[in-house]
């Protein structure tokens, strides 16, 4: 049986053969620290949450822009255990609510060792709002999506497995309701009509439709960009193909800016190094660059890309660069 991967600190083997099936090496749960870093010369700030009209407005959470830099006061908000139910290794980042508070995901830990979401209070309070039970009735072990808040206080986000198909499951997209109460909006199938292991979160528009995407699946099984309607009905609006006009496999959140959404790919392109997309809600999809490995950067994934109030993106490569050890890159 060939191996998938499991572990965040690199990327899935290009072969197609080392897809299906698949088994999983779970993280070792271990005491994580929650920090919030605030200075040290960075001038990127969240700002509340914010949609743009456009057809439907698309909205996204903790909306992510370069403003006033930081008071540069460092402090400790709370640290993972995995006791009593706590969640362990969280990696996605943070979204905020209008009273400050914050919520995420852990990856593992939880009262089933799948993974949580939670809340932290101003004053470092946290509470575990759901721990992932897994497959079949649940999700599990969400990855680098950060979560969608709406404006009621109901949260959306992505599970990397988990789900009613296959023996793992294929993932998940799932809701938390203002009132705590977890449901599973769509169980992938790992099919070519709607794809397999979202890495990112989502986004919403003004009619309630999530759009997000798929490391895997699709027509030519390197990942997707979907669209889930309210009804719970996924619709693939654009299948990569991994050729030198296409990205492949994208592991990161979306971006909305004008409209449209943008997010980046951790292979395809020119050089097979990776992309920057750009979908609109209606599935037209077009590349917006090619990483070149050495010259520029390679394989972006994770926390996909930050905007600046005159729409310049920013984002970050895992390899490639001057000494092949990353990149930061704007567009």
């Amino acid at each position: 049986m060939s191996t998938r991967l499991r572990h965040v600190n690199s990327l899935p083997s290009d072969s197609r053969s080392n897809r299906r099936p698949h088994s999983r090496t779970r993280l070792r749960p271990r005491a994580t620290a929650l920090l919030l870093m605030l200075g040290l010369g960075s001038s990127i700030a969240l700002r509340g949450n914010a949609g743009l009209k456009v057809g439907p407005v698309l909205q996204q959470s903790g909306d992510q822009s370069v403003g006033k830099p930081p008071a540069g006061t460092y402090s400790l908000l709370y640290s993972f255990d995995c006791k009593a139910g706590d969640g362990a290794n969280p990696a996605a980042g943070l979204v905020p609510d209008s009273a400050g508070n914050l919520y995420g995901t852990t990856k593992a830990g939880g009262a089933f060792s799948q993974g949580t979401v939670f809340k932290i209070t101003p004053g470092g309070i946290e509470t575990v709002l759901h721990s992932f039970a897994g497959s079949p009735s649940d999700g599990s072990e969400p990855l680098f999506g950060s979560l969608m808040l709406d404006a009621a206080g109901n949260i959306y986000g992505t599970t990397l497995y988990g789900g009613n198909f296959g023996p793992l499951g294929y993932g998940t997209v799932f809701e938390v309701t203002a009132a705590g109460t977890e449901s599973v909006l769509y169980n992938f199938t790992g099919s070519d009509s709607d794809g397999e292991e979202p890495w990112g979160g989502v986004v919403r528009d003004s009619a309630g439709n999530l759009y997000g995407t798929t490391y895997f699946g699709g027509a030519y099984d390197f990942g997707t960009v979907f669209k889930l309607t309210p009804g719970g009905t996924v619709s693939v609006l654009h299948s990569f193909s991994g050729t030198k006009t296409d990205g492949a496999e994208p592991a990161s959140n979306l971006t909305v800016l004008s409209g449209n959404m943008y997010g980046t790919t951790s292979s395809g392109g020119a050089y097979n190094a990776g992309t920057v997309f750009k979908v609109n809600a209606a599935g037209s999809e077009s590349l917006f660059h090619s990483f070149a490995n050495n010259v520029d950067g390679s394989k972006p994934q994770g926390g996909g890309l930050l905007r600046d109030n005159s729409g310049t993106l920013y984002g970050v490569t895992w390899e490639g660069g001057a000494d092949n050890a990353g990149a930061v890159f704007k567009l």
